[in-house]
């Protein structure tokens, strides 16, 4: 049984449940968010960013090390990408909104501008931004412009009580999806990597559960039996089992060859080669997670 995954469930089911989504997502995430974040002023007004400024020729010598460096600005948007909230720092925001994006297939970023009631959408943007907050994906609603398919009019945080964010507060960052909705507005929202490699996941998931089962559930290696003695009596049983836990059941004779007198038969009960292919299932669906997520494999 294969479960869709939606933008959602790739989050319950994928990241919080998948050690492999979790793993790949994290390493990701992580070095995304290990990147630091500066404000640069640019004196030319032609180029838009110092970063392009300083990959040409033509303004290399001009955009030096040093003067990029000197390039730093200290300003409120400074402080606010150190410091997007009092709870989290440039690192943990970044590295949190990159696991949602990776996770989910979008990420939603609340810019917490005070107070905006009453106030439209063009008025609200000429508001300065005090804080910024990462919004758990799952639970935001994207709410679609009935005057344009392409448009969305408003989000809403569907958290026990439905918080209407407004369109100038929030920061929407989505992965491409080509599946087009005009009546619900589907089109409109990021689409996880796991909805294409739900089976990939699933057959991840699978394997993991068929290898608990095969180490807990290990049982007897093999079964002996006498060709020639017929039902036993329990002192009998006991006695031949104490035998063989003394000539075959012991560590201290591993890899001897032990040796029972009569007539003996012995059937193995040893992993079959599905069990022993398990690991290698394995393999191969990291290397499919990790295709999906855009992630290098290594092993």
């Amino acid at each position: 049984v294969m479960t869709p995954i939606d933008n959602a469930n790739a989050i319950t089911e994928g990241f919080n449940k998948t050690a492999a989504v979790y793993s790949i997502v994290m390493r990701d995430s992580e070095k995304f968010g290990v990147i630091p974040r500066y404000v640069y002023s640019v004196e030319d007004k032609e180029e838009k960013r110092l970063g392009a400024a300083y990959s040409t020729k033509k303004y290399h010598k001009k955009y030096s090390k040093k003067s990029y460096e000197e390039q730093k600005v200290d300003n409120k948007l400074s402080e606010l990408l150190n410091r997007p909230n009092e709870y989290e720092s440039q690192d943990a925001f970044f590295t949190k909104l990159r696991a949602y994006y990776k996770a989910s297939g979008e990420a939603f970023i609340w810019l917490n501008r005070g107070d905006v009631s009453g106030l439209d959408d063009k008025a609200t943007m000429g508001k300065p931004v005090l804080e910024m907050y990462v919004l758990p994906s799952q639970y935001v609603d994207v709410v679609p412009d009935l005057g344009n398919m392409f448009g969305v009019s408003d989000y809403i945080l569907n958290c026990g009580k439905k918080l209407r964010l407004g369109k100038a507060n929030v920061i929407h960052w989505k992965m491409t999806n080509l599946d087009f909705d005009s009546t619900g507005g589907g089109h409109l929202r990021g689409m996880t990597p796991l909805r294409p490699g739900a089976a990939t996941m699933q057959q991840y998931k699978d394997a993991t559960a068929a290898s608990v089962r095969m180490y807990q559930n290990d049982g007897a290696k093999g079964v002996i039996y006498n060709e020639q003695l017929g039902s036993l009596a329990p002192n009998q049983e006991n006695g031949l089992r104490g035998v063989i836990d003394k000539k075959i059941n012991n560590n201290d004779i591993k890899g001897a060859v032990a040796f029972l007198q009569g007539k003996w038969g012995y059937v193995d009960l040893g992993k079959s080669n599905t069990d022993l292919g398990l690991l290698e299932g394995k393999n191969l669906t990291w290397k499919e997670l990790c295709f999906l997520f855009n992630v290098p494999y290594y092993f």
